[in-house]
């Protein structure tokens, strides 16, 4: 799965203007003119945007062999001294949780949102690995950003899909009416990615980039790099301990691997 992955998917950091126009006209096509989400006549440029695309991180998945756009992710940042009134789905959720840092670490909390794959390529391929490049791109934003959990607002068969591939989110209140029956939900990265390695390892690698995100996350949370129940895992080229054996602050970062490979 991660060879052919790679071989057709390319997921950047969407931080220049021409990427970002590039994420917005995806977003315009998929949410004005594929479905009826968002009001095309709101958007006259062709670009959909909103209050907190400038509070977010963006992620663009292009095919690797003809440069198109195939599908975009963000993740909305947490706003300093204002973390119970960042998210979109604060503002449809009363839940307590969601508003109380003292119950949840909003501080190091993301929103996955418009999470979206053109319809010109789910006609044309299957969109599972695509889907999966989008979860990648997503964990990556978050671990960049110091976070280490998402909150999200979900329609009930995008969950169902997530937990056939180990990655479980936990309901937060009751189900809302927003565009459609949503569920919001949030979870916590290392958790969900340490059962993803148990029930899909052929997903976990591909989500984590062959485990460097792992990597970035525990050192991110100062927790040792180790996997329930398995061996050695081949990662930038080396290995990275799991089970008892814990290499933890020693393993080096992806930017040093990458240095001794160039070297």
């Amino acid at each position: 799965m991660l060879a052919s992955f790679e071989q057709r998917f390319r997921v950047m950091t969407a931080d220049t203007p021409d990427l970002l126009e590039r994420v917005y006209r995806l977003r315009y096509q998929v949410y004005c003119i594929e479905n009826a989400f968002e009001d095309p006549g709101a958007f006259p440029d062709g670009l959909e945007t909103d209050a907190y695309d400038a509070a977010s991180a963006h992620s663009l998945m292009v095919d690797r062999h003809t440069g198109a756009a195939m599908g975009a992710v963000r993740i909305v940042l947490p706003r300093p001294g204002a973390v119970d009134r960042s998210f979109p789905v604060q503002q449809v959720c009363n839940d307590r949780r969601l508003h109380d840092p003292n119950l949840l670490p909003l501080e190091r909390m993301g929103e996955v949102s418009r999470f979206c794959i053109s319809k010109d390529f789910r006609r044309r391929h299957q969109v599972g690995q695509a889907k999966l490049g989008l979860i990648r791109a997503a964990i990556a934003m978050t671990v960049a950003n110091g976070l280490t959990h998402w909150a999200a607002a979900m329609e009930p068969w995008l969950l169902r899909l997530l937990r056939r591939l180990g990655i479980v989110f936990d309901p937060v209140g009751p189900p809302i009416s927003y565009h459609g029956r949503r569920q919001p939900a949030m979870v916590a990265l290392r958790p969900m990615l340490e059962r993803v390695w148990r029930e899909r390892p052929d997903v976990w690698m591909v989500i984590t980039a062959r485990g460097s995100l792992w990597l970035e996350l525990c050192r991110l949370e100062n927790r040792p790099a180790v996997l329930p129940d398995a061996g050695a895992i081949p990662v930038f080229g080396g290995l990275m301990a799991t089970g008892a054996a814990d290499r933890g602050a020693d393993q080096p970062s992806p930017s040093e691997v990458a240095g001794r490979q160039a070297a």
